[in-house]
């Protein structure tokens, strides 16, 4: 499931850190129960924000592949093993196979590094945001995996968009207050490979050139419309 999320610049690596470790429970269940269970025996949501770019940049290859299996065939393993009662898997979990990097080695350094150099007065009034995924493993009958995927497309269903945005919108007013700046979260889309990462992205940018004003609005209609639903 792939998000964008903004808050004030000088607060990202702060932001970062509490979306990553810090995600409640209750947001992570609420993820799960959206699925429709009669197309799989179980869904677990390994509960962080995790950096888009850097994943489709680090596992979308050979090498990378095969990270990827380890997750998911090892990270629900490892969740019952620890002795944890729910289908959510923890960062601390998930961090035996794939670890986060810091802003400065991720492949949306030179944005982030353009945003906190600039006029410390025009970055006083700015926003930042950046594109987060959520990894979900989905335990299919083979010959229901069809089913499953065609599933997906209730979250390109207003319906379905809306239930999400409004549980997202709860958790990051709850984050925001603790952090004591606002986090503004953007759902783009669900998908059922690291590709689709790329393709979220894309039509959110597209949404956003077309309408350049009033910009945090104009995101929040795009987390339950997306281009109109």
């Amino acid at each position: 499931m792939n998000f964008a999320v903004f808050c004030a610049i000088d607060h990202f690596k702060e932001m970062e850190d509490m979306i990553l470790k810090n995600i409640p429970l209750k947001f992570s269940e609420g993820l799960i129960s959206l699925f429709d269970n009669k197309h799989s025996h179980r869904i677990n949501v390994i509960s962080s924000f995790l950096r888009s770019t850097d994943l489709a940049h680090e596992l979308n290859n050979d090498e990378g592949e095969q990270t990827l299996s380890y997750i998911i065939g090892g990270s629900p393993v490892l969740n019952f093993e620890f002795g944890n009662k729910t289908d959510v898997i923890p960062y601390e979990i998930l961090e035996k196979y794939y670890v986060q990097k810091p802003i400065e080695k991720s492949q949306s350094f030179n944005s982030y590094n353009k945003s906190i150099n600039k006029d410390p007065l025009v970055r006083m009034v700015s926003s930042y945001s950046s594109f987060y995924s959520i990894l979900g493993i989905a335990h299919i009958d083979e010959d229901k995996m069809d089913d499953f995927y065609d599933n997906l497309e209730i979250f390109n269903t207003k319906k379905k968009r809306e239930e999400l945005s409004v549980g997202m919108e709860n958790l990051f007013e709850e984050l925001s207050e603790k952090a004591g700046f606002e986090i503004t979260p953007v759902f783009l889309g669900a998908g059922e490979d690291l590709d689709s990462i790329y393709t979220e992205i894309e039509l959110y940018r597209e949404y956003m050139q077309d309408h350049t004003t009033d910009t945090l609005k104009e995101c929040k209609i795009y987390s339950i419309n997306k281009h109109g639903l």
